[in-house]
């Protein structure tokens, strides 16, 4: 069985949010004023890891990046 959106694409999973740390490898300043930062890496906090709701429903995410509400899933079988 699989999820599918109104849309009809198939739903890869829920909508989640997650911290994570820029690591700053060198920081200046602009002649405007504004810092201007180079990253060595992305540090991924996964334990943060938490699905999105909205209007107490949990949200998820098609092939196409478009995020949905629970309810406007449809269950099928995997050969439809």
């Amino acid at each position: 069985m699989k999820l599918y959106s109104p849309n009809n694409t198939e739903i890869l999973g829920t909508y989640e949010s997650i911290f994570a740390r820029a690591e700053i490898s060198n920081v200046s300043r602009g002649d405007d004023g504004k810092l201007e930062l180079d990253f060595d890496y992305t540090e991924v906090f996964w334990e943060t890891s938490t699905t999105q709701r909205e209007d107490g429903e949990r949200l998820f995410l098609d092939r196409a990046g478009e995020v949905f509400k629970e309810s406007e899933l449809e269950i099928r079988e995997d050969d439809e």
